[in-house]
This record gives structure tokens, C-alpha cells and sequence, in this order.
């Protein structure tokens, strides 16, 4: 009688395992973002939504100061994101974008949401991206980053430097 009780338990725990396993995958969420599928350590990528536009760096040099221009989108309000947090300079207007720190501060290497707008899209959001990118490390010296666009799977743009 142990034996059948052992198997009976064995059974159990392995359909237990299963159940949750199960669950686990249909109730995993995907994240709220991608990232590119790149080896490269300066990249800028842009996680259209509805009605906002995050933009997103990934940096392997702090920097101090940027400026992206968009074509296909009205910017409307900024808010949020790693530039509002540390209290960093930025204002735009209705296709371009200005961040920098009178305070010296710099966005350290790693992997930053860097400012949400609020936007109208022009034509579709398929029809948005990046036309110009300029990046600064430290004393304003240029750095190279690359712009890339998820909806082709690559780089289309390099900084101005």
C-alpha cells in the first residue's frame, strides 16, 4: 500500500508542476518596451505608443547633453523618464528636442527611458523617426550613437559628430 501511495504522491506533485508551469507562461507579460537586437553599446531607439513616444539610450559613456530632431510627429508635452527625474534641462518644440544639465550632471552608462511626449502622429506612427541626433560627453565633445529603428531592425542613423 506505501507503493501506490508513493506513486499516487508522485503523480500529484508532477501534475502540480505542470499546473504551474502552465500558469507561469500564460500569465507572463511582456515587457513594456524592446529593445534593439544589437551589439552595439551607444544606441538610441524610440517605443511608439497610442499617443506617446518614449525615447530610449543605452550608453557605454555618460553623457551630458542631447538634441534629436523627428520627422512624422508633432511633439506635444514632455514628461517623465530619466531627464525629469535627475532635474535636467529640456524643452522642445514641435519636431526637435533639447537636454542638457546646468548642473554638470551626465546620464551614466547603462539603460535609460530618457523623456515620454505626448504626440500627434502626422501619418501613422510606421511613418516616424529619428532625422537628426546629436549627442555630447563631456566639455560637449561629440559622441557616436547610432538611431535604431525597431520597425526595420537596424541602425538608419549616426550621430552628428
Amino acid at each position: 500500500m506505501s507503493q501506490n501511495n508513493s506513486t499516487l504522491i508522485t503523480l500529484i506533485t508532477g501534475i502540480a508542476v505542470i499546473i504551474m508551469i502552465a500558469a507561469g507562461i500564460m500569465l507572463h507579460e511582456e515587457p513594456d518596451y524592446v529593445t534593439p537586437n544589437t551589439f552595439e553599446d551607444n544606441i538610441v531607439w524610440l517605443d511608439l505608443k497610442k499617443s506617446t513616444l518614449d525615447i530610449w539610450m543605452r550608453c557605454s559613456d555618460p553623457v551630458y547633453g542631447i538634441q534629436f530632431e523627428f520627422e512624422g510627429v508633432q511633439l506635444n508635452k514632455s514628461s517623465g523618464g530619466y531627464l525629469e527625474l535627475e532635474g535636467f534641462d529640456t524643452s522642445h518644440n514641435s519636431r526637435m528636442v533639447l537636454a542638457y544639465s546646468l548642473q554638470g550632471k551626465s546620464i551614466p552608462v547603462g539603460e535609460y527611458m530618457l523623456l515620454s511626449l505626448d504626440v500627434s502622429y502626422l501619418s501613422g506612427k510606421e511613418n516616424v523617426f529619428m532625422k537628426d541626433i546629436v549627442i555630447a560627453g563631456r566639455g560637449g565633445t561629440a559622441l557616436n550613437f547610432g538611431y535604431f529603428d525597431l520597425s526595420e531592425n537596424r541602425v538608419l542613423l549616426r550621430s552628428t559628430h
